[in-house]
């Protein structure tokens, strides 16, 4: 199948879902980096290639339309379920029980979540958010499989929420002044000013601190200069991602 083809079919055709998985899994591994956590972090990136070609197949399935891509949709879902269900059976061997809580936490954001895609609202904001605050879940999961204390495991992954959460907004102002539409800009920048002031209350560690600060000084000088393209904007946001994880595992 070619690629273009593939993208929307069988996989993922935003550039910041991938970056939105990559990020809990590479932070998570970086912290942890066991065979049970590296197990945990196949499952959800299953889980995660699992989304596209499900919806399909169940959209097709209630319209009662014959997909011409349905055998290799089916097939895609029946080698990705196999594997996800291997490598979960290895992380039950290797991995303690309250390693799979977070999973559970963010069922119910999961599950909402692709309803709404489901119901047709791929790009609204608030699937998006609950997305990426249930994407941060497999951070705190490799963490505590890795042997490491709880109260790291969710700090990490609510930082990561956090910087999911703020990335999104920061994205969608940029598209959104690219095309003309109504931006926010005001809106965006002061909820990143308010993340670095919010963390100093919490008494966060100080790395994290200064972390946000840069992506709040980002935000505010990125969003007065001229934006390249959607593409460039989506690219540029997943090297910043990358930065932030491998400095946010040192930071911690």
């Amino acid at each position: 199948m070619p690629a273009k083809k593939t993208r929307g079919v069988l996989l993922p055709a935003e550039h910041g879902s991938w970056g939105m998985i990559a990020e809990p899994l590479l932070l998570g591994l970086l912290i942890g980096p066991t065979l049970g956590g590296f197990c945990l972090a196949v499952v959800s990136f299953c889980g995660f290639l699992l989304r596209t070609p499900a919806l399909r197949l169940l959209r097709a399935r209630r319209v009662r339309h014959p997909d011409p891509e349905g055998q290799r949709v089916r097939r895609f879902v029946f080698i990705t379920g196999l594997t996800g269900a291997i490598f979960l059976f290895i992380a039950l061997l290797w991995v303690p029980p309250t390693a799979f809580l977070p999973f559970l936490y963010a069922a119910p954001l999961v599950m909402w979540t692709l309803w709404k895609q489901d119901q047709g609202h791929t790009r609204t904001l608030a699937p998006e958010l609950a997305a990426a605050i249930a994407l941060a879940s497999p951070t705190a999961a490799i963490v505590i499989a890795g042997g490491h204390a709880r109260g790291l495991a969710w700090l990490l992954a609510g930082l990561l929420a956090l910087k999911s959460v703020s990335a999104i907004l920061f994205v969608r102002c940029q598209i959104r002044r690219y095309t003309g539409g109504v931006h926010r800009r005001d809106e965006m920048i002061f909820l990143h000013a308010a993340i670095p002031s919010a963390l100093l209350v919490l008494e966060a560690p100080p790395g994290a601190v200064v972390l946000f600060l840069l992506l709040a000084l980002r935000a505010g000088v990125w969003s007065f200069l001229p934006v390249k393209s959607p593409k460039h904007v989506g690219w540029t946001e997943i090297a910043v991602s990358l930065l932030f994880v491998s400095w946010l595992a040192r930071a911690v």
